[in-house]
């Protein structure tokens, strides 16, 4: 068990977030007196001498600038603080062999940060070097360094963790405004060769603002979120001795998958464009998702259509796909996801609990007012964006879900109740309209799947219906087939977005204590939860032990003790 002391800023969110996604199990501490556990977790820059004395008797994992630990544990007397874009390169030994070999398997060489605070002490800290850090491009005296029981972190993987999830790393974009309606139609209607023309040029402009941009994301994986997470996890298992965490996903999965398939807002989608993707999802047989957005659905759904959808797991794409989520404030934003919402659901006779924002618009606003209004889960936020013009070269550079800051006045931060679930890049076709041929979009949809796969992650993919005529659906259909091909893989749990906020929720409401040897899992959720697992890792490997379904209220007892059999007991309430 973790006690982790840490602020209710951006720093000790990011850091409770990331060991939450890795299902870590940790006890928030207020102060030194409180701690009762096997290791001291510390992202709190007011740390007292009481928490630097408790430090120096217990296994302490210190992270960012802590200045009563990092004097009286490594000797620094003073320093200052630096915050840019970071690194730390793959070949420093603070990375376990294996998350090296795969990162260098898909062509990365460091974890690279857009924005993180890293403390530069005036003289190198005492102890031994794990690794050496790039602030702003210059290569750093500061080390991650081990002295004793107790390791210190200077670079502030909490606060960094945080910029990725809500893209706080990147200056704020133009101003919003709304697509007026004569011009998005204009759009929609334009020949190909005029559509294709204007389309390129102005990608060509993005990509050209990208080359000196040291915040850009990588294209088509991005691997800062995974390697901050591989970072977190190993600096926690080198302290503690080892690690029992939650596996993500259930068994026998290791990565998960969904696929969606937005309607844009043309007649043709919803009509004809419409009645290929049914045909073609019903051929790939995968389990579909569509993103309607509501005032086309109401003007040119016909029965049919409504009836195949409302079978579908559904997000609501927006009221009528014009930039309405950015615009006016906040309040204006929560009014529009309403009224989007309780159309959509009337079109549909049933009830519609995700979202996706028309474009992958998205803003601060935007995260409140989906947590506000109660949506489930939402999906608008891509690891890696090479699609919204507001926001190219951006993403969140994660491939799990996660619960994205909301920030209060006071300075707090908690965990948005609303799920995001990162769309996977590339969106759709949107390589060939900026000049890529077929063979370039199918690498980078293979490449992306390939790492998920590797990574336990998640992949959630669009590919759109129909929407600028029949060879425009002909050629995503042809798309919907090689991704659905890729798809199936014995290791992807192929489903819903909806089955994937369930999973999530359930996990979370599993609480995992581990004492003297061994792990009580119990259930606080709702509903009976199947495939569970836990994974138990040390320096030398990691194992996997299936736990029997938790029904609510239910708990199993599993033995830790290496070079034993695993065991897994269960019963109502038991350890409890």
């Amino acid at each position: 068990m973790i006690d982790l002391l840490a602020s209710d800023d951006l720093s000790g969110f990011g850091v409770a977030a990331a060991l939450a996604i890795e299902g870590i199990p940790f006890r928030r501490i207020s102060s030194a007196e409180d701690f009762d556990a096997r290791l001291l977790v510390v992202a709190d820059s007011a740390a007292t001498p009481a928490t630097a004395a408790l430090a120096a008797r217990v296994p302490t994992l210190a992270i960012g600038a802590p200045p009563a630990l990092a004097r009286e544990l490594f000797g620094v007397r003073g320093g200052r603080m630096l915050e840019g874009p970071t690194a730390i390169a793959i070949a420093e030994p603070v990375w376990p062999a294996t998350v090296r070999a795969r990162a260098r398997h898909f062509g990365k060489d460091a974890l690279r940060l857009p924005r993180a605070p890293v403390f530069v002490a005036d003289a190198p800290p005492a102890g031994a070097a794990l690794a050496r850090l790039d602030c702003q491009g210059s290569r750093l005296a500061p080390t991650i360094v081990r002295r004793g029981s107790a390791l210190w972190c200077p670079l502030d993987l909490g606060a960094a963790f945080a910029h990725l999830l809500d893209e706080t790393y990147a200056p704020p974009g133009p101003a919003p405004h709304a697509l007026p309606g004569p011009g998005l139609a204009l759009y929609y209607r334009a020949p190909d060769v005029l559509r294709r023309i204007v389309q390129r040029a102005a990608y060509r402009r993005l990509e050209r603002t990208l080359v000196h941009d040291a915040t850009a994301s990588e294209y088509p994986i991005d691997a800062a979120g995974w390697l901050l997470l591989e970072l977190l996890k190993a600096l926690v298992r080198s302290v503690a001795g080892g690690l029992v965490r939650l596996a993500r996903w259930p068994a026998p999965y290791t990565a998960a998958a969904a696929l969606t398939h937005d309607l844009e807002p043309t007649r043709f989608a919803y009509t004809r464009g419409l009645e290929a993707l049914i045909r073609q999802a019903t051929a790939t047989a995968h389990p579909a998702t569509v993103g309607v957005v509501a005032g086309p659905a109401t003007r040119h759904l016909d029965a049919d259509g409504a009836a195949w959808i409302a079978r579908q797991d559904v997000l609501c794409h927006g009221l009528e796909h014009r930039g309405e989520t950015l615009l006016g404030t906040r309040a204006d934003v929560a009014a529009g996801l309403i009224a989007a919402r309780q159309q959509l659901e009337q079109r549909l006779g049933r009830r519609v609990e995700g979202f996706r924002s028309p474009r992958l618009d998205r803003s601060p606003d935007l995260l409140w007012a989906l947590d506000e209004v109660g949506f489930r889960f939402d999906s608008s936020y891509p690891d890696v964006d090479r699609e919204n013009t507001a926001h190219f070269g951006q993403g969140v550079r994660l491939q799990v879900p996660f619960r994205p800051p909301l920030p209060a006045a006071d300075g707090r931060v908690r965990p948005s109740r609303c799920l995001e679930l990162p769309v996977s890049a590339p969106d759709c076709i949107q390589p060939l309209f900026q000049g890529e041929g077929v063979q370039g979009l199918r690498y980078a949809v293979r490449a992306k799947i390939d790492f998920v796969a590797a990574t336990g992650g998640l992949y959630v993919g669009i590919v759109h219906g129909g929407v600028f005529g029949r060879r425009d659906a002909a050629r995503r259909g042809e798309h919907l087939r090689f991704v659905a091909g890729q798809l199936e893989r014995p290791e992807l749990w192929r489903t819903t977005p909806s089955a994937i906020a369930a999973w999530w929720e359930a996990r979370e409401s599993v609480a995992l204590g581990v004492r003297a040897g061994r792990a009580v899992v119990t259930n606080h959720g709702e509903r009976t939860l199947e495939g569970l697992s836990l994974l138990i890792e040390h320096e030398d490997g990691e194992r996997s032990v299936a736990l029997p379904p938790l029904a609510p209220a239910g708990s199993a007892l599993v033995a830790l003790e290496r070079g034993e059999p695993q065991r897994a007991a269960s019963g109502p309430g038991l350890g409890r």
